[in-house]
């Protein structure tokens, strides 16, 4: 593990901690148990330990190893790295405004074809992965989702 590893770890762990404290302000439901915001924190709770996780990984790695990871990788590797922050930072700015659908379909699809992946697998995996957490989270499990521009739609 590498220097890219504990940057992914520290960024999981902040994203962890804001999900998890965002989710405590889920509003109650009269007589309902556990109540909407368990699922979120309990993801919140995972994200924090497998953030921590990667961060002592590479620490235990060895500090000069580190130092080496983040200096070198190939400039692809950075930048591949550095997309997935921006597309965790664009999903907390963009979220309200255009909706879940809209922007977990555009940060799908978009960093898996910077990825590498064919644009019409992209889409295609996109616009499904987005279905299905869209029917299981505010459908099934009933957890409000930013509707953004398709308010009224879904």
């Amino acid at each position: 593990m590498g220097a890219w590893d504990a940057l992914a770890g520290v960024v999981l762990a902040l994203l962890g901690s804001y999900v998890f404290v965002a989710a405590r302000s889920f509003p109650r439901m009269a007589g309902q148990y556990p109540g909407p915001g368990l699922f979120p924190q309990l993801l919140g709770a995972l994200l924090v330990i497998a953030g921590v996780a990667l961060v002592v990984g590479s620490v235990a790695g060895g500090r000069a190893r580190v130092r080496r990871a983040l200096l070198g990788g190939s400039r692809r590797e950075r930048l591949s790295a550095l997309l997935v922050v921006a597309a965790v930072i664009f999903y907390i700015v963009a979220v309200t405004r255009l909706g879940f659908a809209v922007v977990s379909v555009l940060i799908l699809s978009g960093l898996m074809a910077a990825l590498g992946v064919r644009v019409r697998w992209s889409v295609l995996i996109g616009v499904g992965t987005t279905v299905v957490l869209y029917v299981l989270f505010a459908r099934l499990l009933r957890v409000p989702l930013p509707e953004g521009i398709l308010r009224g739609l879904l």
